[in-house]
């Protein structure tokens, strides 16, 4: 299974027909496969989910930041980014 997110212009990338940057895939497990792994390669993908993680949250609270700023979240009628982003994503009041 792969995960695609965008990353910085040093990277190889591919660019979706949407977006002016770049897009990149990692190869993750299947959850089913995650028991028959080793001790390193258990490490290895955790570390690895864990990056991509990492990036997924910086480029979301680049979205929200940006949404904030450019007062998107108005077009849906919602008066804050906060309940846009909540409303948008499912997110509790804690996300």
């Amino acid at each position: 299974m792969a995960l695609s997110f965008w990353l910085s212009q040093g990277d190889y990338c591919d660019t979706p027909h949407w977006y002016g940057g770049y897009m990149c895939s990692i190869d993750v497990p299947e959850l089913a496969d995650l028991d028959g792994l080793g001790p390193r390669q258990l490490a290895s993908v955790l570390a690895e989910t864990d990056r991509a993680r990492r990036r997924i949250e910086a480029i979301i609270a680049e979205i929200v930041g940006i949404g904030e700023h450019s007062v998107a979240y108005a077009e849906d009628g919602h008066t804050s980014v906060s309940g846009w982003a909540k409303a948008t994503c499912n997110w509790s009041s804690g996300e």
